[in-house]
């Protein structure tokens, strides 16, 4: 896989832990519209050597095929994270599946930008990262983040019971798949 890719007005690239700061003021700046939706974070999550950690174990994570994020810049912005798309529990033979992840900063919503990272994102594991589904979790409530999924093309599967735990409490979970269309 590679470190960058490029859609129509974005670009996804792998940060190494020199970009903590950046990634650091993206997340603080929304806290609020994350976490409730997100599993419970460390006390020292929001300090810029908890994030520069994070980014080197995800780059070396990525080189590993194990594990990537992508952080998200629009090409009119390109030093500014508007968001991030990150695969985890990439399993290999015999399932080729991965688990999908992804925010974008409140500032950007309604603009498609979810939309079209998550497609260039999805296009790269499936052609380059040799995938065949993605999954994905969503808590119910989460319409808007629901409305992406099914722009995108994944298919509701059913509910994954008390299946994450968030804000305290484990959360039923939509599961959605995209099947990679290009095999």
């Amino acid at each position: 896989m590679n470190f960058t890719y490029e859609s129509e007005r974005l670009i996804l690239r792998v940060l190494d832990k020199n970009s903590a700061p950046m990634v650091l003021d993206f997340l603080s700046e929304n806290s609020d519209f994350f976490e409730p939706y997100e599993a419970e974070k460390p006390p020292n999550y929001y300090t810029l050597k908890y994030q520069s950690v994070s980014l080197r174990l995800e780059y070396n994570a990525f080189i590993k095929s194990s594990y990537a994020r992508f952080y998200v810049f629009t090409k009119a912005e390109p030093d500014r994270i508007i968001g991030t798309v990150s695969f985890g529990n990439m399993h290999k033979f015999p399932f080729f599946s991965t688990c999908i992840g992804y925010k974008f900063s409140k500032s950007v919503w309604g603009n498609g930008y979810a939309t079209e990272a998550i497609i260039c994102a999805a296009t790269a594991i499936f052609k380059d990262g040799g995938f065949h589904r993605i999954e994905a979790y969503v808590m119910p409530d989460n319409l808007s983040s629901i409305k992406v999924l099914e722009n995108v093309g994944f298919e509701y599967e059913g509910i994954a019971k008390s299946s994450i735990r968030i804000c305290g409490e484990y959360k039923d979970h939509s599961q959605y798949a995209l099947i990679n269309p290009y095999k």
